[in-house]
């Protein structure tokens, strides 16, 4: 069986590098994006199982806007997306509706074993576990 392939959406380099380091260790196939043009087109093209998305992502509009474009998009709306953010305020003020999508919401900074609990869910399909800490 092919390990599950995880797209890492990071631009604080530190983090990216950390995130993808424990995601390869912990048995997936990691890869990562962090340009402003082309963001959407690419996860569409790689469908990967699963986004690890910073919502401080290079991206026209930002984190919110590329959300909102893979909501809306057919061929993306199905993989799942773990939003990540150091802005509780924001979070708190979309929690409810991203966990109501299916998707996983972690505050940063955040522990990484409850980064790999929450992609483990996400990759399960389970949604009880989507909180924010």
């Amino acid at each position: 069986m092919m390990p599950a392939h995880i797209l890492v959406m990071e631009p604080d380099d530190a983090i990216r590098g950390l995130v993808c380091l424990v995601l390869t260790e912990a048995g997936y196939e990691v890869s990562s994006w962090n340009e402003a043009h082309d963001a959407e087109a690419h996860i569409v093209a790689l469908q990967p199982d699963l986004v690890k998305l910073s919502l401080r992502v290079a991206h026209p509009g930002g984190g919110l806007a590329l959300l909102a474009a893979l909501a809306a998009n057919p061929e993306a709306r199905a993989i799942p997306l773990l939003i990540c953010s150091g802005d509780l305020a924001l979070l708190q003020a979309h929690a409810d509706d991203w966990r109501a999508a299916g998707y996983g919401v972690l505050l940063k900074p955040f522990k990484l074993d409850d980064l790999l609990a929450m992609v483990r869910s996400l990759l399960d399909g389970r949604q009880s576990a989507h909180t924010i800490e």
